[in-house]
């Protein structure tokens, strides 16, 4: 009887970040923000049992799980990074060019987490800005082009990479690392928003409710976005079919442009610029819905594409 093949050893810089870097990292975390700190391992939940189904898989269905690594950490410690300075750039663009001097109003109400503190004048000064027919449009391209293009385009970026580093044999590879990009960009995404509301003072009970979007719908509607980009990676790349960059990228720019816009837009309908967390039931639940319903035709969507695709998941 022929023994399965031993498990490739991590390389020395795998070793060296898992002993030293992550631990390293959560301590510096824990020294800057302790409560976030302590938030941490929820918001990680995601990535904990998306990790412990990856090593229940056989080693030769598993893909290369130090490419898998280093796509996780490094969409997560570059993805944002590149994306909020893309952001940044547009919005400085964007409302120059729709606001003249008002720009710089727009940008600094822009970077707030939480209203708590502002004076009623400063509050109704926010709705006044917020409710600009201008502003409206603002909120299309931020949320199509700023948020989801920029977004998935840096997911798909991350998987191309993975895919050249990997070699896969298998299809299935394609969903491991495009789930690992996903899951890495949403993670970290969700770290330092809770860190921003934290150390702003945002109340518990919003904290606590922001956790549990996060925690739930952020990092899995990140994963589902990138899911999609695998499918028409596969589709492409080992089908034969001739997709250019933009068709591999409609889907998942689609529903997270749409997800961000309504969620942009009841934050705007009360009266607030960029992304205030709604207080009112009626406007909470309606986000809610709005993003369950989304998320769950996006997954059916994938589910679609894969039986279409007569996509094993192990071989």
């Amino acid at each position: 009887m022929t023994s399965p093949a031993p498990t490739p050893r991590s390389s020395l810089p795998m070793r060296l970040l898992y002993t030293v870097g992550l631990p390293a990292s959560f301590a510096g975390l824990a020294y800057c923000s302790p409560p976030t700190a302590a938030l941490t391992p929820l918001l990680l939940s995601p990535t904990i049992i998306a990790a412990w189904k990856l090593r229940r898989l056989p080693h030769q269905d598993s893909g290369n799980t130090e490419v898998t690594a280093w796509t996780y950490l490094g969409t997560s410690i570059l993805g944002p990074a590149i994306a909020g300075a893309i952001q940044l750039s547009l919005c400085h663009v964007f409302f120059k060019l729709l606001f003249g001097s008002h720009s710089q109003s727009y940008m600094r109400e822009l970077q707030r987490v939480t209203v708590e503190g502002l004076s009623t004048e400063a509050i109704d000064v926010r709705r006044q800005m917020a409710w600009n027919p201008r502003y409206s449009l603002i909120l299309v391209i931020l949320s199509y082009v700023g948020a989801s293009a920029v977004e998935e385009g840096l997911k798909y970026f991350a998987l191309r990479f993975a895919v050249w580093r990997a070699q896969p044999k298998q299809e299935h590879e394609y969903l491991i690392y495009a789930a690992a990009a996903g899951l890495g960009f949403g993670t970290i995404e969700n770290i330092l928003v809770t860190y921003a509301s934290v150390e702003k003072g945002e109340k518990s009970s919003m904290i606590a409710l922001m956790l549990f979007e996060r925690a739930i719908f952020s990092a899995t509607g990140h994963t589902i976005m990138a899911l999609l980009t695998s499918l028409q990676s596969i589709r492409r790349d080992s089908r034969g079919e001739n997709l250019s960059m933009w068709r591999v990228l409609a889907r998942p720019v689609g529903y997270h442009g749409t997800w961000n816009f309504i969620l942009f837009s009841v934050s705007a309908w009360n009266g607030n610029v960029g992304w205030i967390h709604p207080t009112d039931v009626g406007s909470i639940v309606f986000a809610l819905t709005s993003t369950v319903a989304l998320q769950s035709r996006a997954a059916w969507d994938f589910w679609c594409q894969l039986k279409q695709l007569e996509l094993r998941l192990c071989e």
